[in-house]
């Protein structure tokens, strides 16, 4: 079922289901934030904003949740029954409601609630994704994306949100044809290099007396990107109903390869959007890692999470003087908090949002931690990928009268956090913060409501904690299990298995068997690289039969560390 667009959802009356409604987190409205200028470009693309270009939202959005909100309670909590049968669910205040919606149906025997699970209906923003494979000019430098790699990215970006409680998701759009090219040099390439490349043998081709600079590279090598081009055919494909993906093949840069004494072309490996922009430009060919799920962030309006540009530090020298600039300047030095959110807490910032975008200011981004970025990180830590969750970045400085005292400073990055550039870190354990991901569903339902609908998912669902015992030394793993039974005919093509189980160590095995009897490892405990032992993520299978039993079996993995017992919280299946 597709609701594009409707203003009352109406749930069938209480006497054949009960309702169970899960509220987002609703920001806080009344912070001051610091100024933010904003960067769409995450790797090449410099100026993705269009001047002039005036964004109108289909609906207010307010910090306000008005009385009617106060009897929605979490999904969890399935016994409470909305009194008075059919709900008018528009009036929360937002269309579609910004929070999940799960109808379920009522139990037909006294057998032990789930026990083996409930059949439940799931309802989703569901953003429509088309990839648009570029070419130059002449049918040359392709991109050579498949539809399995398009699935991968959208698999992880869809991981991305449920471990972060967001009913966003992604589809690759029905209008997409991945044996279909566009040539267009203009939108394929970030630069043209000079006809005569070749001939500049020196790492300092501008001549300003400083070797192979972002300069020299521009001098050799001039944005050429057409924005215009790229306006016109993303606005044709949104109008359509889908998010305009644009897989560029061409050249993003030129580089001096010192081997050689040569500058050489560089291919596009980054992407950029933004929320106003009417695509996003991605490169010739990706798969499954975090590169989609950060783009479609910026698509729907979240900045990132760290400082950008040529203030950001580089060294803990660098992190040290900006923190004394900031004294320098006026700033209290015992507000060590206030400091460094004001260097280094960039999302915060809601200055920007002003004309058709104002309705997002009352969605601020407070919730996540300052992010020097993952170069300091490196350069104190020695790899910004290392997974001790305690490491920080703090400086010691001593200040003089009227101080006269040494003071502490810490910067504590989510490097978790997808819109952070720790993203290649820690694997499929990447999430949004619960503010990042009240901003993106306010867009969704905002100025980008025209890419997404609202849909339902049969679903089944086991919610019933299952403790995890710890593993006896010297022992094998003691499995507990949990289990589902599932209707229907014939085989699904793809399975999708939620899985939540909460463990604060680490390694755990996690098996899932099918209504055939067949074992599948989902799990193990060398697939952990993440920094605590929590799994919340999907798995997906692929034809298997609708009707059955399916049993998820878990077990920790190593005694030695384990002395708290770990639990499954909760699973479903959905068929693709």
């Amino acid at each position: 079922m597709s609701l594009r667009n409707s203003h009352r959802r109406i749930v069938t009356p209480l006497s054949l289901f009960s309702l169970a409604l899960a509220l987002a987190v609703v920001p806080g409205c009344d912070e001051d934030a610091a100024d933010l200028d904003v960067v769409e470009d995450d790797e090449q693309l410099a100026d993705a904003d269009e001047p002039g270009e005036s964004v109108v939202a289909d609906s207010e959005f307010t910090c306000e949740v008005d009385e009617a909100s106060a009897h929605l309670d979490r999904a969890r909590a399935a016994e409470d029954v909305w009194p008075g049968g059919a709900v008018d669910l528009s009036a929360v205040g937002s269309d579609p409601p910004a929070f999940e919606l799960r109808v379920e149906a009522e139990a037909s025997s006294p057998a032990p609630r789930n026990v083996f699970g409930v059949a439940t209906t799931r309802y989703y923003h569901q953003a429509q994704l088309r990839p648009i494979k570029l070419c130059n000019d002449n049918g040359t430098t392709c991109s050579a994306l498949t539809q399995a790699n398009m699935q991968a990215a959208i698999d992880w970006a869809d991981r991305v949100q449920y471990r972060s409680d967001s009913m966003l998701r992604f589809r690759i759009d029905a209008g997409t044809n991945f044996n279909a090219f566009v040539n267009n040099s203009g939108i394929n390439n970030s630069c043209t290099p000079v006809a005569n490349l070749a001939s500049y043998t020196t790492p300092d081709p501008n001549g300003d007396g400083q070797d192979d600079t972002p300069a020299d590279a521009a001098f050799l090598c001039p944005p050429s990107f057409d924005d215009a081009d790229a306006t016109d055919l993303g606005q044709d494909i949104e109008a359509e109903g889908a998010v305009p993906l644009f897989a560029r093949a061409g050249i993003g840069t030129v580089v001096w390869d010192a081997a050689t004494s040569s500058w050489k072309t560089k291919a596009i490996s980054g992407g950029s959007s933004w929320c106003t922009t009417h695509y996003v430009n991605l490169t010739g060919n990706f798969w499954g890692s975090s590169f989609l799920a950060h783009e479609l962030g910026h698509y729907f309006c979240l900045p990132h999470t760290f400082l950008e540009g040529s203030t950001k530090p580089k060294t803990l020298s660098d992190f040290t003087s900006q923190i004394i600039g900031k004294v320098v300047g006026g700033h209290t030095a015992w507000d060590t908090a206030g400091i460094v959110n004001a260097l280094y807490d960039v999302d915060r910032s809601v200055s920007w949002l002003t004309g058709g975008l104002a309705y997002l200011a009352s969605y601020p981004i407070n919730d996540t931690p300052a992010d020097p970025g993952e170069t300091l990180f490196a350069a104190v830590h020695g790899d910004e990928c290392n997974p001790n969750p305690l490491l920080s970045i703090y400086t010691s400085i001593f200040f003089g009268a009227p101080y006269n005292a040494s003071i502490l400073y810490f910067a504590n990055p989510d490097r978790r956090n997808v819109m952070s550039y720790f993203k290649h870190c820690f694997g499929d354990r990447q999430r949004l913060s619960p503010q990042q991901r009240g901003r993106m569903l306010a867009a969704v339902t905002g100025h980008r409501s025209g890419v997404v609908d609202w849909v339902s998912v049969s679903a089944w669902e086991n919610w019933t904690d299952v403790t995890i015992p710890f593993r006896p030394l010297g022992g094998d793993p003691v499995y507990v299990d949990s289990k589902i039974t599932t209707t229907g005919v014939g085989n699904a093509a793809r399975v999708r298995v939620h899985v939540d189980v909460e463990h604060e160590i680490s390694g755990l095995h996690i098996k899932l068997v099918d209504p055939n009897g067949v074992e599948h490892s989902l799990h193990g405990p060398g697939d952990a690289n993440g920094i605590t032992g929590d799994v919340k993520t999907i798995f997906y299978l692929s034809n298997l039969p609708r009707a059955g039993l399916w049993q998820l079996k878990v077990a920790a993995a190593y005694s030695q560390l384990d002395g708290d017992n770990g639990r499954i919280d909760e699973w479903r299946i959905e068929f693709e």
